[in-house]
């Protein structure tokens, strides 16, 4: 039935006169596995690095005060407008 012409012996995953697994194919599943196991840790690793720069390097340092300051400093409000922001911040 399986003369080579269709079913390639050479490749199959069982021994072709027996029902027992061959060492190799599970070697070769294993090495794949492996494979892709590192491929995933070196993507979770890149992905948790690359978020740690960006929470390093964002622009949440700036405080609300120091907004309210630059805003009064360029004319947008007046004093008694950032005396009243100052209270509600602290």
């Amino acid at each position: 039935m399986h003369d080579g012409y269709f079913y390639n012996t050479e490749r199959a995953p069982l021994h072709v006169n027996s029902t027992q697994w061959s060492v190799d194919y599970f070697v070769a599943i294993a090495i794949r596995l492996i494979i892709v196991a590192v491929f995933v840790w070196a993507a979770i690793v890149l992905v948790n690095m690359f978020v740690k720069y960006l929470n390093k390097h964002s622009r949440s340092e700036i405080s609300p005060l120091d907004t309210a300051k630059k805003r009064l400093a360029s004319g947008e409000i007046t004093t008694d407008e950032f005396e009243e922001l100052k209270k509600h911040l602290k």
